[in-house]
């Protein structure tokens, strides 16, 4: 018998259920809340149908643990907890409410890392499809200052309900009529207990040693808690994604087979990979750390990362953004908090004024103040996955809500961004960017910068560019002739920017392509390197030479 989880992934369950057949034994999980007598007796009275079909089904595991009980170097991490609450605290409550319920058919999920800092989700929401046409509803929470396991169940002829916290027995029970109904054989056969066992470890271990005497497989044994297991990958996968997930959908070839959070890496049994249009044999693979980032690979070698939830503070206007970016040949052409201006990271999508509020980070520029320091700084967020695949090309679909310092939502954004080819021949890679901002605010919104507030050269905002250092000075070509500092201000349909790297020499260019024009482009100063396109659907990155393209 193994405490929970039993393992992380679906592949390891399968695994030791092939290994239970091959060798006619058991592995049994800890899922002590299956044992208590009022459980049990609540299974067989469901099974019996005396209280009509179940309709409605409500799990709440609300709990509290504090930022101290985090602190313990193995608690809220993926490799060494498998999963926050959904995993670790409201496993046990969920398990009874499936196997109570019955087979489930489909999830839909959201989890989030509120308060604590911890790798994984502090609370989770869910709702479920049975077989039987029932639903369900699920959280799962560490914190709630108020703790309780709370259970419910509707049915026809009566509401059943479990309040307790970390174990129960039958008095931690009650059962319910509909108000215009006193049925007394329902009643009666509530009262049947013929036992008051609690839910606990004891509980279930005399159970397992009664099994081995018997030469029984035991209740809770790996092939009774596979629906759990994968209702559980299930919630996590929705949560990332963005999409309900089916009931046996889950299976070899998909990253959440492998691991509960869909976390994949090269060379591992959970690795999807794209072919490039390069030798054969040449691999990406695309690995996602879930309420983090998503890491392209080639060959093994990072060249894109994207942050979907960054950890930088507010008065910076956190946003998704790319960093590090690098070429196949591994030089970097990015850069991430410069100490000057801590704000600009990597490649991001910003706007320096919206109707007054700064989606930008830092200061606002004010007619007749210059830059000022207000209380102004929204910030754009991540709110789910409506898909990453990584099948002939990588494929993402982002969800993202642009909230202002008070906390108004004032803008919901779909945003595409897609590896569509790697040419290690040819030296480049090329990513699709698009976005669709909605304005949900009911108000205008004026987009502004420092030069509509009167600064000359300064109307940066859209998608910007952070570039290395080590790229002052360097070259800027456009279209129609268009080079150097003339280019300022000026309108192209693509520009391209080469810059020299320390350490090893070499040179870099970004090309843009963009059917808007480039804003502002600087090669010295305070801003090393910035490029900003008022709109972006493509963007391709070369090595050694970088191409960033750009179409609408």
């Amino acid at each position: 018998m193994c405490e929970k989880p039993l393992c992380t992934s679906l592949a390891e369950l399968d695994h030791i259920l092939t290994v239970q057949q091959q060798t006619g034994t058991y592995c049994s999980s800890v899922f002590q809340w299956r044992f208590g007598s009022g459980s049990q007796h609540l299974k067989h009275l469901i099974q019996t149908q005396a209280f009509g079909r179940p309709l409605v089904g409500i799990c709440q595991t609300t709990w509290f643990r504090n930022h101290a009980y985090y602190q313990v170097p193995w608690r809220g991490k993926w490799s060494t907890e498998g999963g926050g609450p959904t995993m670790g605290h409201g496993i046990h409550a969920m398990d009874l409410f499936l196997w109570l319920l019955g087979d489930w058919e489909e999830v839909s999920a959201m989890t989030g890392t509120l308060d604590r800092e911890i790798e994984v989700e502090d609370v989770s929401l869910a709702i479920v499809r049975f077989n039987n046409r029932a639903l369900g509803s699920i959280v799962n929470s560490v914190l709630s200052p108020r703790e309780e396991t709370y259970l419910r169940f509707d049915f026809q002829k009566a509401s059943v309900e479990l309040t307790a916290l970390y174990s129960y027995t039958n008095k931690h029970w009650r059962i319910s009529q509909p108000p215009s109904t006193q049925d007394t054989s329902v009643v009666a056969r509530w009262q049947e207990f013929s036992h008051d066992r609690p839910a606990s470890h004891t509980t279930q271990l005399a159970q397992l040693l009664d099994s081995m005497d018997q030469r029984a497989r035991p209740l809770a044994s790996t092939r009774d808690v596979r629906p759990t297991f994968e209702f559980i990958t299930g919630i996590y996968k929705s949560a990332v994604t963005g999409r309900t997930v089916q009931r046996g959908s889950i299976g070899e070839g998909d990253p959440f087979y492998y691991h509960i959070a869909g976390q994949r890496s090269q060379g591992s049994t959970g690795s999807r990979t794209v072919s490039s249009k390069g030798p054969a044999g040449m691999k990406t693979t695309l690995i996602h750390t879930l309420h983090d980032a998503i890491e392209l690979r080639y060959e093994n070698q990072p060249f894109c990362t994207y942050v979907y939830e960054p950890k930088t503070p507010a008065i910076e206007s956190p946003k998704p953004y790319f960093h590090p970016l690098r070429t196949l040949a591994g030089n970097e052409v990015s850069l991430f908090r410069p100490h000057d201006h801590l704000w600009h990271i990597g490649l991001s999508l910003s706007i320096a004024n919206l109707s007054g509020e700064n989606f930008w980070g830092g200061p606002t520029y004010i007619r007749e103040s210059g830059y000022v320091q207000l209380d102004n700084n929204g910030r754009i967020q991540h709110t789910g996955w409506q898909e990453i695949s990584c099948d002939d090309e990588v494929h993402c679909v982002e969800r993202l809500k642009w909230i202002t310092h008070t906390g108004a939502t004032w803008i919901d954004e779909e945003r595409h961004i897609a590896v569509s080819e790697i040419n290690p021949e040819g030296g480049y890679w090329c990513l699709d960017l698009s976005f669709r901002l909605v304005n949900v605010s009911q108000q205008l919104l004026a987009f502004g910068s420092p030069t509509t507030e009167g600064r000359p050269n300064a109307g940066y905002g859209s998608l910007f560019w952070r570039g290395p250092r080590s790229f002052l000075h360097g070259r800027i070509l456009g279209a129609d002739g268009l080079e150097g500092p003339d280019s300022m201000g000026k309108q192209s349909p693509w520009l391209a920017f080469t810059g020299s790297h320390d350490g090893n020499g070499a040179q870099s260019t970004v090309l843009f392509i963009d059917q808007q024009g480039i804003r502002v482009i600087r090669t010295s100063g305070l801003y090393a390197t910035t490029l900003m396109l008022a709109s972006v659907a493509h963007l391709c990155l070369m090595s050694p030479i970088l191409c960033n393209r750009m179409k609408r």
